[in-house]
């Protein structure tokens, strides 16, 4: 992805680079061929969709950081959630594996969080830079700041819950992985509610970078809509 998009990049003449860039022009989405689907969606929900898969390429970045994220954190709660259980049992022989995974499981899971935080906040910067004029146009339109701070987060937020959707059932292979090398625990002796918290988890690094994007929309001059290329 890096490299297709430097390749287009160094193909383009200085003029062309030093030219705003101008919005990808609108299509419609799989969604819109589902009609008691699409009829019911208002029309923000339907202007976020379209967003949403209009740059695939952001979209592939959201996804695949938040299913990598989510599969660490489950993981981690997977990994402590089996320690705790074999810790409780007074017939197993393995409590010494289970005190050491504990903090290593501590820590595999606050560092996902903060990977995911960091990760999930440079793209959402990345996006609202290349969408300024967009977002300026929005604010000339008349949408107070927090009809336009939703706009955006919520093709974030929407991206991200594929990430989600996606990255539990890798954390299970994960987890399947390291269970099968150390020889210890199993997926079937993690609890329900370890899934439970994953996706609360994953969704509350999310809630955080919107605090964190917030202040970045609002710093965008109106003024910027009418420098935008036809």
């Amino acid at each position: 992805m890096s490299y297709g998009v430097a390749k287009y990049t160094l193909h383009q003449t200085p003029a062309e680079l030093l030219q705003p860039k101008a919005p990808k022009p609108g299509k419609k989405v799989f969604l819109e061929r589902i009609g008691f689907v699409w009829k019911r969606l208002s029309f923000r929900y339907k202007s976020s969709f379209r967003n949403v898969f209009r740059y695939k390429g952001r979209l592939a970045m959201v996804v695949l950081s938040t299913a990598g994220s989510t599969a660490l954190i489950f993981a981690g709660m997977g990994l402590f959630d089996v320690s705790d259980n074999i810790s409780s049992d007074t017939l197993s022989v393995s409590v010494d594996m289970s005190s050491t995974l504990r903090p290593i499981a501590v820590a595999v899971i606050v560092f996902a969080m903060a990977l995911g935080i960091l990760v999930i906040f440079n793209l959402a910067n990345m996006n609202i830079g290349e969408r300024r004029r967009e977002v300026a146009t929005l604010e000339v339109l008349g949408y107070y700041l927090p009809e336009v701070d939703s706009y955006i987060f919520r093709e974030i937020f929407l991206m991200s819950l594929m990430g989600i959707a996606l990255g539990i059932p890798c954390g299970i292979g994960l987890l399947y992985y390291v269970f099968n090398s150390l020889g210890f625990g199993g997926i079937s002796l993690i609890n329900w509610y370890a899934y439970i918290l994953t996706i609360v988890c994953a969704l509350l690094f999310i809630l955080l970078v919107r605090l964190f994007i917030i202040p970045k929309i609002h710093k965008i001059d109106m003024n910027d809509s009418l420098k935008s290329v036809e």
